[in-house]
């Protein structure tokens, strides 16, 4: 049996290649093995992929954001523990999304999956109370969204013709003092 810390070739120990490897202690569970010199303070293949599913879960990993993250698709995700009286409304990973929690915890209970919090600002990462507002389900959500796109649309005509109007305005304040336009 070789002594923690022994050097080795790779075909010399059955593996691939011909890199050194060294007799190695597994720093999670203390298991001994060979592995690939500047790989000793690794965890062994066991222990990594049971850490898997906790990645990013932990105050000592170099990534942890204190249970806080930004999902693909812009929400801010917070983690909750199983404790937690609105657990259930978290998904597989122990995650929900951070304006479902605030309407949660301001009506004093969970929320039901078809039940659609909306941004009334559109900013998804302005998750202030105020903000917010609670609807019942995606057809209120869908008449909610029209509206809000036509009154963006009818606010944007709105200043269009408002410069257009301070722009005729100009143009006949310098007709009248005959100044001829370009």
């Amino acid at each position: 049996m070789p002594i923690i810390g022994e050097r080795r070739r790779a075909d010399k120990i059955g593996k691939k290649g011909r890199s050194s490897c060294v007799w190695a202690k597994c720093v999670s569970c203390g298991e001994t093995r060979w592995v690939r010199l500047g790989y000793e303070h690794l965890p062994c293949k066991s222990c990594s992929s049971k850490a898997k599913g906790r990645a990013h879960r932990s105050a000592n990993h170099p990534r942890w954001r204190g249970g806080r993250r930004i999902g693909s698709d812009g929400y801010i995700q917070i983690l909750l523990q199983p404790d937690d009286f609105y657990f259930s409304m978290a998904g597989k990973t122990g995650y929900v999304r951070e304006h479902r929690l605030v309407i949660a915890k301001s009506l004093q209970r969970c929320l039901l999956p078809w039940e659609i919090v909306h941004h009334r600002n559109g900013v998804r990462q302005d998750n202030r109370i105020e903000n917010l507002k609670l609807l019942k389900g995606q057809a209120d959500h869908t008449s909610m969204c029209i509206l809000q796109k036509e009154n963006e649309r009818l606010k944007r005509q709105i200043r269009e013709l408002q410069t257009r109007i301070a722009l005729t305005e100009a143009e006949v304040i310098l007709l009248r003092q005959g100044v001829p336009h370009a």
